[in-house]
């Protein structure tokens, strides 16, 4: 995770406040440090008015090249890497710090699945379940409710740059076989978030 800057802030008229704009890709994490640098800039420093712009990955880390966001607090640089490299390489952002060094993104399911859960009484579900190449053996343990013939992965938010990288990965891998589209559902993620721990699948 990334906290980048451009190069240069946004045009501003002779005023006693300047104004920077922030990007909101649309994850709660993001959001958290936009408002927290928000207090910082206009109650710590003063003279800065914060003002918050919304967009897809995309869309955001567009503007903050050309100029029209001033700041961008949390950047996960793996999910556009081609437009993140040339942005530095022209000089058009500045990477100011790192918010987050332990982070990855992949495929996950409960540990109980794989490994069960004894105080809950739950044998393993998938043992064997090391590579997202196994995940076709049990797809009836992932079962869609709304497509029973095919298995359920719960993706991101169709405004994450990932979410189009995951697309393609069920595609590439073969997965699209067996299990339906991606879906997210974030009532069950936070429901999940909150009840288990996650084991991580290798792709």
């Amino acid at each position: 995770m990334l906290v980048l800057g451009v190069t240069g802030c946004a045009d501003s008229e002779a005023q006693d406040e300047v104004e920077l704009t922030f990007a909101d890709a649309g994850w709660e994490s993001i959001r958290v440090h936009n408002y927290i640098a928000g207090i910082i800039l206009e109650e710590g420093y003063g003279g800065y008015r914060q003002d918050i712009m919304s967009g897809s990955t995309p869309v955001t880390f567009t503007d903050l090249r050309g100029g029209g966001i001033d700041i961008y607090m949390e950047v996960w640089k793996e999910n556009i890497q081609e437009e993140y490299n040339e942005a530095l390489e022209k000089g058009e952002i500045q990477v100011l710090s790192i918010n987050f060094d332990d982070n990855f993104q992949g495929l996950y399911v409960p540990t109980y699945v794989i490994e069960g859960d004894e105080d809950r009484g739950i044998d393993p579900i998938a043992p064997n379940l090391e590579s997202v190449f196994d995940l076709p053996d049990y797809w009836e343990e992932f079962q869609d409710p709304e497509d029973p013939d095919k298995g359920r992965i719960i993706g991101a938010p169709s405004e994450w740059a990932v979410d189009e990288i995951l697309e393609i990965k069920v595609e590439t891998y073969g997965l699209d076989e067996h299990f339906a589209a991606l879906s997210h559902i974030p009532h069950l993620i936070a429901r999940c978030n909150g009840e288990y721990y996650f084991h991580s699948i290798r792709i």
